[in-house]
């Protein structure tokens, strides 16, 4: 059930997406939504990514990441592959 609320929408959008991208990387990451503040909705989204092997910044429009169209799973491919290169240990 989607909520509403634009408030609502914002954080179920930003909570959806963290679970897809820890579901997609190999690694283990941190992630930091718009410096940890609130902003309004419909603007772009500011995206930290992190380990103990360096640090990677995104950004995404918020109506993809609310549409969850082909934009959205662009953002997620290019994030899980430089995730997957950059913050993962390799044998």
């Amino acid at each position: 059930m989607s909520i509403q609320n634009p408030i609502f929408q914002d954080n179920e959008a930003i909570a959806q997406a963290t679970k897809d991208i820890h579901e997609r990387c190999q690694a283990e990451v941190n992630l930091l939504w718009d410096e940890g503040k609130s902003h309004p909705a419909g603007t772009t989204h500011k995206l930290k990514i992190w380990n103990g092997l360096g640090s990677l910044h995104y950004q995404v429009e918020h109506r993809d990441l609310v549409e969850r169209d082909t934009a959205y799973r662009l953002f997620l491919d290019d994030l899980t592959w430089a995730v997957n290169a950059r913050l993962t240990l390799r044998a």
